[in-house]
């Protein structure tokens, strides 16, 4: 916690294009000259922020925060671009330490409990690999942020379809400050398509977390209806600052 906006800028550009994508893509590369018909598959066995401890007396314990939701989304829609390849993400850890679900209190003997927002991106991401879930293929054109010293996508995106021909776009707006307009426009065989549900990820400020004998203060909210209107197969999105947003998109009917 408290760390610089330099340093939240380079944890998430790492979780992207800063490093983990363009590894992806090399080893991606690699696989696709020598196994061409996608038999070998990549498994990342372990992932996430590695950030200095809370307590120094306790060298692994971390503090999840909202950089730490908005990285683990970032690094996913990485894994899901590539998931003709990438056949396992494993998160670090699941309690306490390196990018955690979960949190425990141990001075309580164990006996309290919180989730961290990486948490809540995980829950939000649900969709995504449930009800028959295929990635859609999709392309983003998004604007290269110049900030903390480096230049990196403000956007990131994933979009699945399931079994309903449901439609999941989960959408990153990585910018400190600014909010971000997006139009998704969507290539399919309906007339159109409704917002069923639309969910979003923030907080106050970027080392937001959930803490002990405390209410959270990040979690999953319903974005403000304001903030996204469809028309036919397009649906217009303003997404707030450092923020995680997912839409459910509801066909209106196939198309003659």
């Amino acid at each position: 916690m408290g760390f610089s906006d330099a340093q939240y800028y380079e944890i998430v550009d790492r979780a992207n294009e800063g490093q983990i994508a363009p590894r992806v893509r090399d080893i991606k590369t690699i696989l696709d000259r020598h196994d061409p018909s996608g038999r070998i598959k990549i498994m990342e066995d372990e992932w996430g922020d590695w950030l200095r401890e809370i307590d120094p007396s306790d060298t692994w314990l971390q503090q999840g925060t909202l950089m730490n939701a908005i990285s683990a989304a970032e690094q996913l829609h990485v894994f899901m671009s590539h998931s003709d390849r990438v056949l396992m993400g494993g998160l670090a850890q699941s309690t306490n330490v390196i990018h955690s679900l979960f949190m425990t209190n141990s001075t309580s003997g164990g006996n309290e409990l919180v989730k961290t927002p990486t948490f809540y991106v995980f829950k939000l991401f649900v969709p995504h690999h449930t009800g028959g879930a295929m990635w859609a293929p999709n392309s983003l054109a998004s604007e290269m942020l110049g900030a903390g010293g480096r230049t990196l996508p403000v956007l990131s995106s994933g979009a699945t379809v399931n079994s309903t021909g449901e439609v999941h776009v989960s959408l990153v707006n990585v910018d400190l400050e600014g909010s971000r307009n997006v139009t998704v426009t969507l290539e399919s065989g309906e007339t159109g398509y409704a917002v069923a549900s639309a969910e979003v990820i923030t907080g106050q400020a970027k080392d937001s977390f959930n803490g002990f004998g405390s209410a959270e203060t990040v979690n999953i909210q319903p974005l403000d209806d304001s903030s996204y209107q469809a028309c036919g197969k397009k649906v217009a999105i303003t997404l707030p600052p450092k923020s995680v947003v997912m839409m459910r998109l509801a066909p209106l009917g196939a198309s003659p």
